[in-house]
């Protein structure tokens, strides 16, 4: 059984956005967690996960309005 190829243009602009941004700043982004097994499987997430080099605080110097969700963990989260 073949699984369905994830599509770039499905993916929300504001999710595009932010991967582009990281990788601007010489941080890779990829489609993580939940997010990444909803994608395979051909649904749409609840929520969109990205896995980053960018520290937290390299995350905040980059968005205007994240919120540090679990710093001690690493997770940000950027409002679109």
């Amino acid at each position: 059984m073949s699984s369905p190829e994830p599509q770039h243009a499905s993916l929300p602009a504001a999710l595009r956005e932010i991967a582009s941004r990281l990788e601007s700043a010489g941080h890779p982004a990829w489609l993580a967690g939940e997010s990444l097994t909803r994608v395979l499987l051909g649904e749409t997430p609840p929520a969109w996960e990205l896995a980053t080099t960018a520290s937290v605080d390299d995350c905040l110097a980059l968005f205007g309005n994240p919120v540090p969700t679990q710093p001690n963990r690493g997770v940000v989260t950027v409002p679109a």
